[in-house]
């Protein structure tokens, strides 16, 4: 949770009290607060002129005969000290404006006449701008339940804690939180490499058919062997790779486009996300699923990992490789790469340019001549194009199944 930043701004009724009940309650301890609760609300902010709906909570309780002023005394959950609002005149409610609405918040109160304190009420606690609601009739104290902000779905239990990074079951289902301690939805591996199905709702799935396809057991454990073209591990984690690339801002003005191949014939796919930013400009990265986790492919250049190639335009099922293809100012480039684990191996290099007008061939680094050249490159041309998918939130949801 965010640490709460609070601006105070003290609103209320004041209270017509005589001499002599200001006289009658001095000299002893005052009564108890009664009544005390809150509620949240959308309150309003003034920036240069410019009204601005914010979250407020609001405060009530029942006024204390004799009481000069209420002291309101709060603390961030985030530490242990506790400050106060001291109001300055009889009230019967104060709002704080500009509440975070994520924040986790304490509150108590008492009342307070020159020397004299009531005892303090009792702390009410206030999760992610909620904890507390009137009812039809009477203020009710939510004691545990759901809760949302913009973050996602939480669940508060009854001591005030909740769950994080752990199964909870609630009202006969089973929720998994994440570290942050939010709902957590779609497919979910424990730390045994189990995967199960979480819906919309939250809750675990078992004994049945997930919605893309998949056998869930009696426990929720997905029943491995029941994949369609891929692993499910692979349909999950792919899944997650692209909608991060979505994200990225370095991916932004360029045109994105995916594949999945099984590239090394083992049943299993691998991810290529191709990303073109001109014609002279574009790279792929290849994606493969090990033990049930994705791992960039890689060709090991002396120690050196590397990970982005040429983009790749085909693939060579006899020799099960792909082919990658750069086109750089009279410059091009032809690579056949196989795949091993997670490691990418140079199968063939060929390559042309031009140096005074005049072409040079090339075999890995070593020259050749035009006929060898164009022999080596027929071998090329039998590559079977790369089905790419533009990237998209519909197109990862359609094709990574």
């Amino acid at each position: 949770m965010k640490k709460l930043l609070k601006k105070i701004t003290i609103i209320g009724m004041v209270l017509s009290l005589s001499i002599s009940s200001l006289i009658t309650g001095y000299g002893k301890e005052l009564p108890s607060i009664q009544g005390f609760y809150g509620t949240v609300h959308e309150g309003a902010h003034d920036t240069d002129g410019t009204y601005m709906p914010i979250p407020a909570l609001t405060l009530r309780w029942n006024p204390v005969s004799g009481a000069e002023k209420y002291e309101v005394w709060c603390r961030d959950m985030s530490d242990d000290t506790w400050s106060d609002w001291y109001l300055n005149q009889v009230v019967q409610s104060t709002t704080a404006e500009e509440w975070i609405i994520d924040g986790y918040l304490q509150v108590k109160i008492r009342a307070a006449a020159q020397n004299d304190n009531s005892n303090f009420s009792e702390t009410i606690t206030f999760l992610g701008g909620v904890g507390i609601a009137e009812g039809p009739t009477s203020p009710t104290v939510i004691t545990s339940g759901w809760l949302q902000d913009h973050n996602g779905w939480w669940y508060k239990r009854i001591d005030g804690s909740y769950p994080v990074n752990q199964w909870e079951q609630i009202n006969g289902g089973w929720y998994h939180f994440n570290e942050t301690g939010y709902m957590q939805t779609g497919w979910f591996q424990d730390k045994d490499g189990k995967y199960y199905f979480l819906n919309d709702s939250g809750q675990m799935l078992t004994s049945c058919t997930t919605p893309d396809g998949f056998t869930l057991d009696s426990n929720g454990v997905w029943i491995s062997g029941q994949s369609k073209n891929t692993s499910i591990s692979s349909s999950i984690v792919y899944r997650e790779i692209l909608k991060e690339v979505l994200k990225d801002i370095n991916y932004k003005n360029r045109d994105n486009n995916f594949s999945l191949l099984d590239i090394n014939n083992d049943g299993i796919k691998e991810l290529i996300i191709d990303s073109i930013n001109s014609a002279s400009d574009s790279n792929s990265i290849i994606y493969t699923t090990i033990n049930n986790k994705a791992e960039k492919c890689y060709i090991d250049s002396n120690g050196t990992k590397i990970e982005f190639l040429n983009s790749a335009s085909g693939y060579l099922p006899s020799q099960k490789a792909v082919v990658t293809y750069s086109n750089w100012s009279s410059q091009e480039y032809n690579k056949m790469i196989q795949l091993n684990g997670n490691k990418l191996t140079i199968l063939d290099s060929i390559s042309y340019s031009y140096e005074n007008a005049e072409p040079n061939y090339y075999h890995f680094s070593s020259k050749i001549s035009e006929e060898d050249y164009d022999k080596r490159s027929k071998t090329y041309l039998e590559a079977q194009a790369i089905d790419y998918y533009s990237l998209t939130e519909s197109n990862i949801n359609n094709f990574v199944h």
